[in-house]
């Protein structure tokens, strides 16, 4: 039997000047999944003023560290406007 299972986070600006700027980026990793598990990584940015808020996650790369697998990747902003804040989720398949 197949198991889907998902995780979600988030990262908040301190102030503006503290903002993801365009063409900077954040490094994550996480743990909890299983070298048999197939896992995926969304991000998007969050808004209430209309703007568009662009996000990529890049450079997605596995690293063994026993006895634990991390999943390390970066959320970069590939927009043109600053991000004040942004979700991320995780979802892991498992069998």
């Amino acid at each position: 039997m197949v198991t889907v299972g998902q995780v979600s986070g988030t990262w908040v600006s301190a102030g503006p000047g503290g903002d993801l700027a365009p063409g900077m980026s954040h490094p994550w990793s996480v743990q909890g999944f299983q070298v048999t598990d197939a896992v995926s990584v969304t991000a998007f940015g969050t808004t209430h003023d209309n703007a568009v808020r662009a996000l990529s996650v890049q450079n997605l790369r596995t690293e063994t560290h026993m006895p634990f697998l991390w999943l390390c990747f970066d959320v970069a902003n590939v927009g043109t406007t600053s991000i004040p804040a942004y979700w991320f989720n995780f979802a892991i398949v498992s069998k």
